[in-house]
């Protein structure tokens, strides 16, 4: 388990009467923790308004940022399930910098999948892309494991329960999602899209208008989707390209928006979404 049996204890029985000073302590207590089993160093946490939602992490910065709403709640769980996200999101990108404990073809993919030349944004690819799925499957089975050991020595805690629950079921829908669009080869398709889309963006980028990348990645997302399950050439794609007037951020799909690794949503029922 990646937390001590003493931090658990601690949050189970401090967080609610804990200054805010006191909740930013905890919350670097579990990044240190979770570094030690990761085997890695620990990622700065901060404070901050300026991010679209409850927390990030910044990989130019090598940081996690927090809304400080979100050591506000009454219940840490929301907390932990973030810092586990995005730590694990630090913990990928360590890895494509020589951390080298997966197989040579997974941190290919991953290095790729990581940056925007090769990230997913349209629902379903955005969970089931390999940085997303495995920071999903991760922080669920540690939450899981946490969940286990607090419900056993600290007495039955429905709200942990259905936080928990909420959290499995979104990823449940986003893979089943990925069966009904994909079939059972899911996996095979979205590594396929990870690896089109980084091909195509590194060649023509240098051939559109300086910061208009985003947009380009919104092409590319769409006309893969276009033209998936049948054989083309990339002449189609620059043939494409020749013919699009280049368009204002505003104007980008919003699921393209730029954003950095943005962590979980909390919505009224308590469960989280995550988005980069």
């Amino acid at each position: 388990m990646i937390l001590s049996d003493e931090l658990i204890k601690d949050l189970s029985f401090s967080w609610r009467a804990a200054s805010f000073e006191e909740r930013m302590e905890m919350a670097e207590r579990i990044e240190d923790e979770q570094a030690k089993q990761q085997n890695r160093r620990a990622c700065p946490i901060e404070i901050s308004q300026n991010i679209e939602l409850v927390g990030a992490y910044t990989p130019k910065k090598e940081t996690i940022a927090l809304k400080p709403m979100l050591l506000s709640l009454n219940d840490y769980f929301p907390l932990l399930y973030i810092l586990i996200h995005e730590g694990r999101h630090f913990f990928q990108h360590l890895i494509c910098k020589g951390m080298n404990t997966e197989t040579n073809q997974k941190i290919n993919l991953l290095k790729k999948n990581l940056f925007e030349s090769g990230y997913l944004r349209k629902t379903p690819d955005y969970v089931l892309q390999p940085a997303e799925s495995d920071a999903y499957s991760y922080s669920l089975r540690m939450l899981g494991e946490i969940n286990e050991t607090v419900q056993s020595t600290y007495g039955s805690d429905y709200r942990k329960k259905i936080f928990l629950k909420h959290q499995q079921q979104y990823l449940s829908e986003q893979i089943d999602q990925g069966r009904k669009k994909y079939g059972n080869d899911y996996p095979k398709i979205i590594a396929y899209k990870v690896n089109t889309k980084d091909e195509l963006f590194n060649r023509f980028l240098e051939r559109i208008p300086k910061g208009q990348e985003m947009y380009l990645s919104a092409l590319i997302e769409d006309f893969m989707d276009e033209r998936l399950g049948r054989k083309w050439a990339v002449g189609e794609f620059q043939q494409l390209l020749r013919k699009t007037p280049f368009k204002k951020a505003a104007s980008i799909p919003e699921y393209l928006q730029p954003k950095d690794h943005v962590s979980p949503v909390i919505t009224n029922r308590s469960a989280l979404h995550i988005s980069r």
